[in-house]
């Protein structure tokens, strides 16, 4: 299984000790009773022009805004395809989320779900999709010179990322283990080709 590992490198792993300096602010409590966390979201929007469309495989194809192309099958709770057309544009805002606490070792395993949900029978495709990913990335080094901070995650794959506020590497320490949930919702929607896109 591959993991996003790239978001976290958008600013979010430092959220990692962000996470850990949620505890810094309740120092009457101890630090095994509730491990540190957050969550940091953004909205993403994109579009992209349906270049070919096979309705009974459900298969489409898509050309993005910089010219690059995917092809990919329909779900089949996307209930009125046979509306969409080549040369229809196809807007995607999506929601991506990550969320990072500290665990107990061996307390979170690697788990991935998705969640959809349709238009109603007579309205234009359109389709919402929750897909949720959890991880366990293991500290491996925090370098306070530079500063960053080296995880394993569970494919072995090591990965060095900066840390935005370097004071709260002291909150953490090699062997710490994350648990890192990806949270991605999308939101699909068709336009007509005469309009034009986001």
């Amino acid at each position: 299984m591959k993991y996003p590992v790239g978001v976290i490198g958008l600013g979010l792993l430092a959220a990692v000790c962000s996470a850990a300096a949620a505890q810094d602010e309740k120092k009457t409590q101890d630090r095994k009773e509730q491990a540190p966390s957050v969550r940091d979201s953004r909205l993403i929007s994109s579009s992209a022009t349906v270049e070919a469309i096979d309705h009974k495989k459900r298969m489409i194809t898509l050309r993005g805004p910089q010219g690059d192309k995917i092809t990919f099958r329909v779900d089949d709770q996307v209930k009125n395809l046979p509306q969409v057309k080549v040369g229809d544009k196809i807007v995607v805002d999506y929601l991506e989320t990550i969320a990072i606490q500290v665990v107990k070792p061996g307390e979170s395993e690697a788990e991935q779900e998705t969640v959809v949900e349709s238009a109603e029978p007579g309205e234009k495709p359109a389709v919402a999709v929750v897909e949720k990913t959890s991880v366990t990335a293991t500290i491996e080094k925090i370098d306070r010179t530079m500063p960053s901070i080296t995880l394993r995650i569970p494919d072995g794959t090591l990965v060095t990322l900066k840390v935005r506020h370097p004071e709260r590497l002291k909150l953490v320490k090699i062997g710490d283990e994350l648990k890192i949930t990806f949270e991605k919702a999308v939101v699909v929607a068709v336009e007509p080709a005469t309009k034009s896109a986001r």
